[in-house]
């Protein structure tokens, strides 16, 4: 059981192809702290993308999105 474990872990029994990352902010958040979040766990300088919109109600929200597509920095993520 741990030898199927250890092969997930790593990746080698499945491939991922693409990663995508989103979260939201709130007007009420700090948004610097959020995209240095992001940066730290990626761990490459990917860029993040900054969407921003409105609420239901009206406050202001930013959506951050974040993909990995090479191979390399997939490798890195997990």
């Amino acid at each position: 059981m741990q030898q199927i474990q250890n092969r997930i872990y790593r990746g080698s029994a499945m491939s991922f192809h693409r990663v995508n990352i989103r979260t939201s902010v709130s007007s009420l958040m700090d948004e610097v702290v959020t995209i240095q979040s992001l940066k730290w766990l990626l761990g490459t300088d990917v860029g993040i993308v900054q969407d921003r919109t409105t609420s239901y109600h009206g406050a202001t929200l930013q959506v951050l999105s974040a993909e990995l597509k090479r191979k390399k920095d997939i490798s890195f993520f997990f």
